[in-house]
C-alpha cells in the first residue's frame, strides 16, 4: 500500500467562441497556394541596426509597402492593451520613447500617445525625450496564502527548466523562489516605469526608421487593401518569456485573450471577405484554441527548431512542432530556416505528414537559400528582403 509516484494531468480548457460571421465551410480553410509564397516579416522587414532608412515594422506604412514590392502575404505581431484592444507591437515591453513599460501594463490611448510623443521628439531631428509621466500607483503584490503553498503556481514541468538561465529542481525546491519573483517582479515593473531603455536596442519605431504611428488590429483590417493577406502572429508570454521579460504570466486568461482577437477578425469578415487570413503562434495552448475555436481561418505552429530550449518541449525541436502540429489538426508549421537550409529533404518529410511548411529567419534573406527551400516544396517564407527574395524567386521560374 506504499506511494510509489505521483501523476500529475494539466487540463486546458477550451471555452466556445460565439460570433453572428462564425460559419463552417469558408474558403479560409484551405491553402490554395501552388507557388512558394512570400511573406513580408512584420511587414516590409524587421528593423535592426543599418546605416539605410527603413519603414517601421508593423506600421500600416509597412505593410502597404512590403505589398507593392510583391508581398502576398503580411506577417505582423499582435498583443492586448490593459483595456483588452488587439493592437500590433512585436517586443513585450515598448521603449520607443526611453521607458520600458509592458504592453499589457498599459491603455490603448497610453499606447497611441506613446507614438505621438515619439514623432514629435524626433521632429527636429533631436534625440528622443521621455515623457513625464504621473507617479505610478502603487500596484498590490497578491502572495498565495502560506496554507495553500501546495497548490501550484505555474505548471510544474515547466518548473523543471533547461534554459541556461535556470536551475534544475523539483516543484517545492523552486516554490520560494517563484513567490519571492512575484513580489520582486512587481516592484521592478513599477520601477520599469521611469527607467530609461537599454539604448542599444532596436526597436521598430525608433532611431533609424520611418516614423509611423503604433496601429490596432482594426486600423489594419480598415487601412489595408484587402488583396494584402494577413499573417496574425499572436503573441502570449510563455513562462521562459515571462521571467526574461518581466511582465505578467498571465496578464489575461487564455480564452479571453484568444476571444477578443478572434472578434476583431470576424467583425471584419463582413466588409472583406475574400481577405485571406492564417493564424500563427509560438505559444503551443494559443494554437490549439485558434483552431478549436474557429472553422475558418488556418492555425500554424511557430517553432525555433531547436535554436534555443524553453522549459514547453513542444516547442524545442522539429520533431516536437510536427508532433504537436498533427496531434491538434494544426494546418502546418513555420519553423526557423537555419536546420531547414542546412538539411532541406526536411521539408518532404514534414509534408508527407500532412502539414504545410512554412519557415522564417535572416537565413531566408539569402535568395539561394529561398530558392533552395522553394525546389525543395517549402509552401511560404517569411523574409525581410522582399524585393529582393520576390525577384530572386520569379527568375528561378
Amino acid at each position: 500500500m506504499d506511494i510509489i509516484g505521483r501523476v500529475r494531468v494539466e487540463v486546458t480548457v477550451v471555452r466556445p467562441f460565439k460570433h453572428e460571421n462564425l460559419k463552417v465551410g469558408s474558403k479560409h480553410t484551405y491553402w490554395k497556394s501552388v507557388t512558394t509564397t512570400v511573406i513580408g516579416h512584420r511587414g516590409l522587414g524587421m528593423n535592426r541596426k543599418v546605416s539605410n532608412l527603413q519603414v517601421g515594422e508593423n506600421t500600416l506604412l509597412s505593410f502597404v509597402t512590403a505589398a507593392n514590392l510583391g508581398a502576398e502575404y503580411v506577417e505582423f505581431d499582435v498583443q492586448m492593451t490593459k483595456d483588452m484592444v488587439p493592437v500590433l507591437y512585436h517586443d513585450w515591453t515598448v521603449t520607443e520613447t526611453g521607458l520600458d513599460i509592458p504592453v499589457s501594463s498599459i491603455t490603448l490611448e497610453q499606447f497611441k500617445s506613446l507614438s505621438k510623443i515619439k514623432s514629435r521628439g524626433h521632429s527636429n531631428g533631436s534625440q528622443p525625450t521621455s515623457p513625464r509621466l504621473e507617479q505610478p500607483r502603487q500596484l498590490p503584490v497578491i502572495l498565495p496564502p502560506a496554507s495553500n503553498l501546495e497548490v501550484p503556481l505555474a505548471r510544474p514541468e515547466l518548473l523543471r527548466r533547461t534554459s541556461h538561465n535556470s536551475e534544475s529542481g523539483s516543484f517545492k525546491d523552486n516554490l520560494p523562489r517563484l513567490v519571492r519573483s512575484n513580489s520582486l517582479g512587481a516592484m521592478s515593473r513599477m520601477k520599469a516605469l521611469t527607467e530609461e531603455a537599454d539604448p542599444a536596442k532596436m526597436k521598430g519605431n525608433g532611431l533609424g526608421t520611418i516614423q509611423a504611428p503604433f496601429a490596432t488590429l482594426k486600423d489594419t483590417f480598415e487601412t489595408v487593401p484587402p488583396h494584402i493577406g494577413f499573417n496574425i502572429e499572436v503573441k502570449y508570454p510563455m513562462l521562459d518569456e515571462a521571467e526574461d521579460a518581466n511582465i505578467p504570466l498571465y496578464a489575461f486568461e487564455m480564452n479571453r485573450f484568444v476571444d477578443r482577437i478572434l472578434k476583431e477578425v470576424y467583425d471584419h469578415d463582413l466588409t472583406h471577405p475574400n481577405r485571406n487570413i492564417i493564424f500563427s503562434s509560438f505559444h503551443p495552448d494559443i494554437c490549439l484554441l485558434l483552431n478549436i475555436k474557429q472553422p475558418n481561418y488556418p492555425v500554424f505552429f511557430l517553432s525555433d527548431a531547436g535554436s534555443s530550449v524553453v522549459a514547453d518541449r513542444r516547442c524545442n525541436s522539429i520533431q516536437g512542432a510536427v508532433r504537436f502540429a498533427t496531434a491538434t489538426d494544426l494546418l502546418g508549421i513555420v519553423a526557423h530556416s537555419p536546420p531547414i537550409v542546412e538539411a532541406p529533404n526536411l521539408i518532404k518529410a514534414i509534408k508527407e505528414t500532412g502539414l504545410l511548411v512554412f519557415t522564417y529567419g535572416a537565413d531566408n534573406n539569402n535568395v539561394e537559400n529561398a530558392r533552395l527551400q522553394r525546389r525543395h516544396g517549402v509552401d511560404a517564407v517569411i523574409v525581410d528582403c522582399v524585393l529582393a527574395v520576390r525577384k530572386g524567386l520569379q527568375q528561378a521560374d
